[in-house]
């Protein structure tokens, strides 16, 4: 775990040159979070949109559970609605949990977030994303990923978050697996 954490930051570190980069670090008592996001093409950044490219690593000490995901997200603003960015994109998750069940999954869904300039800072997260049974694999049948927060932009360039996070793989046999569930605090940081 600690040498992927050290190249996760070694990473960012070189995308440093990439604009919008963002290195995202969220924890809460039993499990660690860390993701970094990263335009496709830096250069070609349209006046409504963008691509991102997205790589997390999440460790649940419990439940002796790690995932790892990769994705792609297309997100922008809707014309003339100021502070709202809406998201579409695809994600690969891969994991395995402590009664050695594999799973990998690629799920769709869709991200909003909304901060609007005269909450000065505040705003409100959330993301969707489902992984039907057509499209997991290995151990488990489908997976299921919901997220919701509030954020505070203390700097244009840092913001601090609370949410809430659960992640669900379904293995078939009965057996609904929660990867990871909980409130989290952590910080998002734009290079």
């Amino acid at each position: 775990m600690k040498k992927f954490l050290l190249l996760v930051f070694s990473l960012a570190l070189l995308g440093g040159q990439a604009n919008a980069t963002s290195l995202d670090i969220s924890l809460n008592d039993e499990s660690a979070q860390v993701r970094l996001a990263s335009p496709v093409m830096p250069v070609v950044m349209h006046a409504h949109g963008r691509s991102l490219i997205d790589l997390r690593l999440l460790y649940h000490e419990p439940k002796e559970t790690m995932l790892g995901s990769l994705g792609i997200d297309f997100v922008g603003e809707p014309a003339g609605m100021w502070g709202l960015e809406l998201g579409v994109g695809s994600h690969l998750y891969g994991g395995v949990t402590a009664d050695n069940r594999d799973f990998l999954a690629l799920g769709i869904g869709g991200k909003a977030s909304f901060a609007p300039p005269a909450w000065h800072g505040f705003g409100l997260s959330g993301r969707v994303i489902f992984a039907p049974a057509i499209l997991t694999w290995l151990d488990a049948e489908r997976m299921l990923e919901i997220g919701v927060g509030a954020f505070y932009a203390i700097t244009p360039r840092i913001r601090v978050h609370l949410g809430y996070q659960h992640i669900d793989a379904d293995f078939g046999d009965l057996v609904n697996s929660t990867v990871d569930e909980g409130f989290r605090l952590g910080f998002k940081a734009y290079f």
